[in-house]
Protein backbone atom coordinates (compact mmCIF):
# COMPACT_ATOMS: atom_id res chain seq x y z
CA UNK A 1 0.00 0.00 0.00
CA UNK A 2 2.78 2.45 0.89
CA UNK A 3 4.61 1.80 -2.38
CA UNK A 4 1.56 2.66 -4.51
CA UNK A 5 1.12 5.89 -2.56
CA UNK A 6 4.76 6.88 -3.25
CA UNK A 7 4.34 6.11 -6.97
CA UNK A 8 1.12 8.11 -7.08
CA UNK A 9 2.69 11.13 -5.36
CA UNK A 10 5.77 10.90 -7.61
CA UNK A 11 3.59 10.98 -10.72
CA UNK A 12 1.62 13.97 -9.39
CA UNK A 13 4.88 15.78 -8.53
CA UNK A 14 6.33 15.15 -12.01
CA UNK A 15 3.15 16.45 -13.63
CA UNK A 16 3.17 19.52 -11.41
CA UNK A 17 6.78 20.32 -12.29
CA UNK A 18 6.13 19.93 -16.02
CA UNK A 19 3.15 22.31 -16.12
CA UNK A 20 3.57 25.78 -17.61
CA UNK A 21 1.32 28.80 -17.45
CA UNK A 22 -0.74 29.77 -20.48
CA UNK A 23 0.82 32.60 -22.45
CA UNK A 24 -0.78 35.02 -24.89
CA UNK A 25 -0.01 38.41 -26.33
CA UNK A 26 -2.01 41.33 -24.90
CA UNK A 27 -3.89 41.75 -28.18
CA UNK A 28 -5.03 38.13 -27.88
CA UNK A 29 -6.30 38.61 -24.36
CA UNK A 30 -8.07 41.92 -25.04
CA UNK A 31 -9.42 42.65 -28.52
CA UNK A 32 -9.18 46.42 -28.61
CA UNK A 33 -7.72 48.94 -31.03
CA UNK A 34 -7.20 51.35 -28.13
CA UNK A 35 -3.44 50.92 -27.69
CA UNK A 36 -1.28 53.80 -26.47
CA UNK A 37 1.68 52.84 -28.65
CA UNK A 38 2.54 55.56 -31.21
CA UNK A 39 5.00 55.02 -34.07
CA UNK A 40 8.19 57.12 -33.76
CA UNK A 41 9.11 59.70 -36.42
CA UNK A 42 9.80 58.21 -39.86
CA UNK A 43 9.18 54.64 -38.74
CA UNK A 44 6.84 52.58 -40.89
CA UNK A 45 4.72 49.73 -39.54
CA UNK A 46 2.94 47.13 -41.65
CA UNK A 47 0.23 45.32 -39.74
CA UNK A 48 -1.78 42.32 -40.91
CA UNK A 49 -4.65 40.83 -38.93
CA UNK A 50 -5.91 37.70 -40.65
CA UNK A 51 -8.94 35.96 -39.19
CA UNK A 52 -9.90 32.68 -40.75
CA UNK A 53 -12.16 29.79 -39.86
CA UNK A 54 -11.66 26.10 -40.39
CA UNK A 55 -14.47 23.71 -41.15
CA UNK A 56 -17.26 26.32 -41.30
CA UNK A 57 -19.32 27.44 -44.25
CA UNK A 58 -20.42 31.02 -44.97
CA UNK A 59 -23.87 30.36 -43.55
CA UNK A 60 -22.45 29.02 -40.28
CA UNK A 61 -20.10 31.78 -39.09
CA UNK A 62 -17.19 31.62 -41.54
CA UNK A 63 -15.70 34.92 -42.68
CA UNK A 64 -17.24 37.11 -40.00
CA UNK A 65 -14.06 39.18 -39.58
CA UNK A 66 -12.38 40.69 -42.65
CA UNK A 67 -8.62 40.58 -43.16
CA UNK A 68 -7.06 43.90 -42.11
CA UNK A 69 -3.88 45.13 -43.81
CA UNK A 70 -2.61 48.45 -42.48
CA UNK A 71 0.29 50.83 -43.02
CA UNK A 72 1.19 53.36 -40.30
CA UNK A 73 4.01 55.92 -40.08
CA UNK A 74 5.25 58.36 -37.44
CA UNK A 75 4.98 62.04 -38.44
CA UNK A 76 6.25 64.21 -35.52
CA UNK A 77 10.02 64.66 -35.00
CA UNK A 78 9.79 65.06 -31.20
CA UNK A 79 10.83 62.62 -28.49
CA UNK A 80 8.15 63.40 -25.90
CA UNK A 81 5.22 64.05 -28.23
CA UNK A 82 4.61 61.70 -31.12
CA UNK A 83 1.95 61.33 -33.80
CA UNK A 84 1.15 58.76 -36.44
CA UNK A 85 -1.09 58.50 -39.49
CA UNK A 86 -2.17 55.40 -41.31
CA UNK A 87 -4.49 53.62 -43.65
CA UNK A 88 -6.15 50.21 -43.32
CA UNK A 89 -7.74 48.05 -46.00
CA UNK A 90 -10.36 45.56 -44.82
CA UNK A 91 -11.28 42.86 -47.32
CA UNK A 92 -13.76 41.54 -48.23
CA UNK A 93 -15.76 44.72 -47.67
CA UNK A 94 -17.96 47.19 -49.55
CA UNK A 95 -15.96 50.11 -48.08
CA UNK A 96 -12.44 48.74 -47.58
CA UNK A 97 -10.36 51.87 -46.81
CA UNK A 98 -10.09 53.35 -43.30
CA UNK A 99 -7.80 56.25 -42.41
CA UNK A 100 -6.53 56.87 -38.89
CA UNK A 101 -4.36 59.23 -36.84
CA UNK A 102 -3.14 59.24 -33.26
CA UNK A 103 -1.10 61.56 -31.03
CA UNK A 104 0.52 60.49 -27.78
CA UNK A 105 3.47 60.32 -25.42
CA UNK A 106 5.87 57.38 -24.99
CA UNK A 107 6.63 55.63 -21.69
CA UNK A 108 8.74 57.65 -19.26
CA UNK A 109 7.78 61.06 -20.66
CA UNK A 110 6.59 62.66 -17.41
CA UNK A 111 8.71 60.71 -14.89
CA UNK A 112 10.71 57.50 -14.78
CA UNK A 113 8.34 54.60 -15.28
CA UNK A 114 5.34 56.71 -16.28
CA UNK A 115 2.96 54.95 -18.69
CA UNK A 116 2.49 55.95 -22.28
CA UNK A 117 -0.64 57.84 -23.21
CA UNK A 118 -2.62 58.75 -26.31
Amino acid sequence: MRRSKVVYLSILGALGLSMQGARATPSTEFWTPATTDVQPFRSVHLGIDDYFTVGKTAGHGAGQFPTDVGLTTGVLPFNKLQAEIGVDALEPSDNPLYFNAKIGTPEGTFFSGSPSGS
